[in-house]
This record gives C-alpha cells, sequence and structure tokens, in this order.
C-alpha cells in the first residue's frame, strides 16, 4: 500500500522542520544572493515565506537591481542579503499576493507563456484532468507533434474553469510598480522536444506579443519545466534574450557567470512552511535536490 498524499506531505514537513533546526543550530549562516521562484502560491504559504526573508534582513531586489549586484558579486565584500522573487506561467490567483507585494515592498518578475492568456488554462490542466500526475509526466516525454496531438485531443473532450490571468488582468499586474513581466514561452512546451522551427516560434511569437501587448522591451526569460540544452540555449541568444533563468538551485556564489543559465530555486506550492524555507536556504537540495 502506498503512502497517503497527507503522510507524505507531513513527513516533508518534519524533514524541513529538522532541516532548520540543523541550520539554527549551526549558526544561521545565510547565503548572501537568494533566487527563488514560485507558480501559484496560497496567499498564507507566500506571505509566510516572504515574511521570513524580510525578518532575516533580507532586501529584495527587482530585476534589474538583480542584475546588477550578479555583475558585480565576485568583486564586492558587501555583507548584504538580497533576494530575487519571480514567478512562472501567469496564473489568476497571483492577483490576490499584490496586497502581500505591497506590505513588503516586493517587486517581482513575471514570466508568462501567452497562450494561456487567450485560452484561459495551461496543457497540463487537462492532462491532470484526465490521467492525473502520471499522465503529465507521460506527456512530458513525447515527440513535439505526438505531444501537441494528444493535447488537443484532451482539450477537446474537457472544458475547464479559466485558470489563467487574462491579457486585460496582465496588462494591469504589469502597470503596479513592483511587477515586471517577461517570456515562457507561448504554449509552454518542453523545448528540448521541439524541432527548431518550433522552438524559435515559441521564443520569439510570446516576445513579440508581450512586447505588444504590454507595450514593452522584454529582454528574460524562464525555461519552461526547467527544461534545456545547448542548442536551446543558442535558440534563446538569437531570439533576443539578454538573460535566461534555469530551475536549478545552484548557489549564486557557484554560478558561472552565464546569462543566459541563471539559477533559482523553485518553492512548492503544495508544500509546507519548513519544507519550503528548507529548499529556499538551499539545505533541502543538498539532500533531495530541487
Amino acid at each position: 500500500m502506498g503512502i497517503s498524499k497527507s503522510v507524505k506531505s507531513y513527513l516533508r514537513e518534519l524533514v524541513g522542520l529538522l532541516l532548520l533546526l540543523l541550520w539554527y543550530l549551526q549558526g544561521r549562516k545565510c547565503e548572501r544572493m537568494l533566487s527563488l521562484y514560485f507558480h501559484n502560491p496560497s496567499e498564507a504559504l507566500f506571505d509566510r515565506i516572504i515574511s521570513f526573508f524580510s525578518n532575516h534582513g533580507y532586501q529584495f531586489l527587482s530585476l534589474e537591481k538583480f542584475i546588477t549586484e550578479l555583475a558585480k558579486i565576485e568583486e564586492s565584500s558587501s555583507q548584504n542579503k538580497n533576494i530575487f522573487i519571480s514567478f512562472d506561467d501567469g496564473w489568476q490567483k497571483n492577483l490576490k499576493l499584490v496586497p502581500i507585494l505591497e506590505h513588503y515592498r516586493v517587486p517581482i518578475t513575471l514570466f508568462v507563456s501567452t497562450e494561456p492568456l487567450q485560452s484561459g488554462n495551461y496543457w497540463w490542466e487537462y492532462a491532470l484532468a484526465h490521467g492525473g500526475h502520471h499522465h503529465v509526466a507521460r506527456l512530458k516525454r513525447l515527440p513535439y507533434l505526438d505531444f501537441v496531438s494528444e493535447v488537443n485531443k484532451l482539450k477537446s473532450s474537457l472544458i475547464l474553469g479559466r485558470s489563467a490571468m487574462t491579457q486585460k488582468e496582465l496588462y494591469d499586474l504589469a502597470q503596479h510598480p513592483l511587477v515586471e513581466v517577461h517570456s515562457h514561452t507561448h504554449t509552454h512546451p518542453i523545448l528540448t522536444m521541439c524541432p527548431d522551427n518550433i522552438i524559435s516560434y515559441e521564443l520569439q511569437h510570446s516576445l513579440k506579443l508581450l512586447n505588444k501587448m504590454l507595450d514593452i522591451r522584454s529582454n528574460a526569460f524562464s525555461y519552461p519545466n526547467g527544461s534545456y540544452n545547448d542548442q536551446i540555449v543558442t535558440h534563446v541568444a538569437k531570439a533576443g534574450y539578454k538573460y535566461a533563468f534555469t530551475t536549478e538551485s545552484t548557489p549564486i556564489e557557484h554560478w558561472k557567470r552565464d546569462w543566459l543559465r541563471i539559477p533559482r530555486r523553485s518553492i512548492n506550492d503544495y508544500g509546507g512552511y519548513y519544507e519550503n524555507i528548507a529548499k529556499a536556504l538551499g539545505l533541502w537540495p543538498k539532500f533531495f535536490g530541487r
């Protein structure tokens, strides 16, 4: 018999708590620069995580200031602690987090897939509704044409309520002084499974739509699913992006100064407080990966 989801969550929280206790006993040594990303967290979880880093003396940086600090990190002797917060996808429930951003003065960068702004949903929501997480994982492994064929069949057989922001909602959010919007492809495919022409289209079309929709000059990108290789990085550069973010949990201090492979640590939307703080501090990845 498998372990229930609630028991797994409890065990993950317990492990997170133990890692944090060990961290406290060892002197609470903090990395000077952190890069975190969320997807669709609850208001309660987001507030608690932001509160933790605010209380521990971290300064929240906009993308521009984060890039500036990254450029001089090897030469800097500053002991200031900085943190960059980003979101992937463009979930409608992200709109509820604005009061928390305002309360703590947290600038965020939102990496948005543009097609769901129009259709209302992300492809994996259909896969989840049809066959759960195993079905999502199977689709991610398919060659692009097979992937598209199966996703289209699911879309034609299922009706889901909107979960993505509308174009108007994104436009209004982008006017907020604490919010910056950049690209996360058009349809959120697994880029490593796509042919060259589709990779180019996904990168360029989303950029074109965002620039026109929001009247901006986007130059940053995050890799959908964290999936990339040297070929994808080359396409990203050719599409005109200056900065690209991975889902790798590498400490910023160990980053190899590749502006198209900037690390970020993942926050688990469905995880608990202790698990996610342990992840953000780099304690969790040492034992369990991202």
